[in-house]
């Protein structure tokens, strides 16, 4: 396993009793750490130059409190989007305690810029609230020697490591909180996906997002713009020729804490055809008695393919302020799946053929001796095979959660941001809550580049895994338990 970062305050998570210790990936705490966002356009590079900068998409949060610029030496000066992001607080935080009137309960607002390059740059931030009477720029160890100018302005040079990416928080007038901009850089890419390579499936802001690749297609490219993943643990059947179907069973796992307390949630999709669209047949989701379906009546649906899509457990308020275990509401299982056409025949046998774990095959066995599913499968995209790429390009922005189990070959990697603010953040939820990135018993993975902004849990997980890489990423998250990397049994 290795870990190559420019980490200052990264904590790596490896048993469940450090979960009450102080997150260091909150807001502002985050000095030189892993960090990053974009969007926009095609990424700003002439040739010849070190220097690559991009645009936010029209729809993202920014933040008036700077205006940043930077160029190469006696270049010309680039502006950068300034975005958004929060800040926040755990209990017993002293900020939090103190009487510090911007110390609150509630997140806050500050800033950050993001930019790729490899040799020298000068940085120009300017601070538009007022004039600025001292600031700090942090880390100290980079010994930077940044000038006031003008009042209300400070300019400075950095050279770049390649082996530790310059990360960097500027805070005026002792703000240690909503004032603070984080400067986090990367260098420029050297191995993007070419989007034109046939292996590639170019998605653009607004095109559907396939759960499984096409033939012949390795690389879920999100280009620039803002894009939702799909989520849900699912599993496809092919009937092998058009049928006519009548109704389902469908045998959950009893009711249990963590795996199922409350009801299933889940969906039925068919198609006759598979370059069709998908089409809901059947949906379920606010049922507290899901539990072993029999029997259940479909309107005479004519399909060659369909899709089950496992959305979590419906669980009414009281259950979930229950004690730890009650309160998961993303997390499912189910032991078989069963078709039935018009003459009640079981025309599902054997027939998964696709999923998003590699026991798919299980639920149409007949043996319904070991369950599919998982814990945090109501907000997750699954990723669907081994050997699959899935690049973030500078200036995109990918809202969601992504996970997998039982693979081997996987890269996610870019520069955009994996935007968690879609998650579910309810503390009530506790350990329930969903991590950005969440891939288990597989091997030969690595996370490269990205930012992940927003966390609604421990920010990436890679447990029971071998030969895992993280590398150059940025975690900007401001709830408790968002905190940076996470590895168990993993080497």
């Amino acid at each position: 396993m290795t870990l190559c970062s420019t980490i200052s305050l990264l904590r790596i998570r490896t048993h469940k009793k450090m979960r009450n210790a102080l997150s260091l990936v909150v807001g502002s705490l985050l000095m030189g750490m892993l960090c990053l966002w974009a969007d926009g356009e095609v990424p700003v590079a002439n040739p010849g130059t070190s220097l690559v900068t991009w645009d936010a998409p029209s729809d993202t949060p920014l933040n008036p409190t700077y205006k940043v610029q930077v160029r190469e030496p006696w270049g010309d000066w680039h502006p950068l989007p300034v975005h958004n992001m929060k800040v926040g607080h755990q209990a017993g935080d002293p900020l939090r305690l103190s009487a510090n009137p911007k110390s609150r309960l509630d997140s806050a607002d500050a800033s950050f810029v993001l930019f790729d390059f490899d040799k020298t740059v000068e940085i120009q931030i300017t601070y538009t609230k007022g004039s600025i009477h001292e600031f700090k720029l942090s880390p100290e160890s980079y010994g930077i020697d940044a000038k006031l100018s003008g009042g209300d302005t400070v300019v400075f040079s950095i050279a770049q490591r390649a082996d530790a990416p310059r990360k960097m928080v500027f805070r005026p007038n002792g703000d240690y909180e909503s004032e603070c901009l984080h400067l986090l850089t990367n260098p420029v890419e050297k191995d993007a996906p070419n989007p034109a390579d046939a292996n590639v499936l170019v998605i653009q802001p607004g095109d559907g997002i396939p759960r499984s690749l096409p033939e012949g297609k390795s690389v879920y490219y999100f280009a620039p713009g803002v894009h939702t993943l799909p989520v849900g643990a699912w599993v496809e059947i092919d009937l092998g020729e058009k049928k006519t179907l009548a109704g389902f069973d469908l045998e959950t796992v009893g009711k249990q804490l963590f795996r199922m307390p409350g009801g299933l949630r889940f969906r039925i999709e068919a198609r006759v055809a598979a370059n069709e669209n998908w089409r809901t047949v059947y949906e379920s989701l606010d049922r507290a008695d899901n539990f072993h379906l029999s029997g259940v009546s479909l309107e005479d649906i004519e399909a060659r393919y369909v899709r089950i899509v496992l959305l979590g457990n419906h669980l009414d308020e009281l259950s979930q302020r229950k004690p730890t275990g009650a309160n998961y509401p993303h997390s499912c299982f189910i032991k078989q799946f069963t078709l039935y056409d018009t003459l009640g025949r079981n025309v599902s046998a054997g027939k998964a053929v696709a999923g998003s774990g590699g026991d798919f095959r299980k639920i149409t066995d007949g043996k319904g001796e070991s369950s599919f599913g998982g814990l945090y499968v109501a907000e997750t995209f699954f990723i669907p095979s081994p050997n699959t790429r899935i690049y973030l390009a500078p200036g995109s922005v990918l809202r969601g959660a992504i996970g997998g189990k039982g693979l081997s070959k996987i890269r996610i990697g870019g520069r955009g941001i994996l935007d968690g603010s879609v998650l579910s953040h309810d503390l009530i939820f506790r350990e329930g809550r969903s991590s950005s990135i969440q891939i288990v018993e597989s091997s030969e993975i690595e996370v490269e580049g990205i930012t992940i902004l927003d966390g609604a849990m421990w920010s990436v997980v890679l447990n029971q895994n071998r030969q895992v890489a993280v590398r150059n990423i940025n975690i900007l998250n401001r709830i408790v338990n968002a905190d940076g990397i996470h590895f168990s049994a993993t080497r």
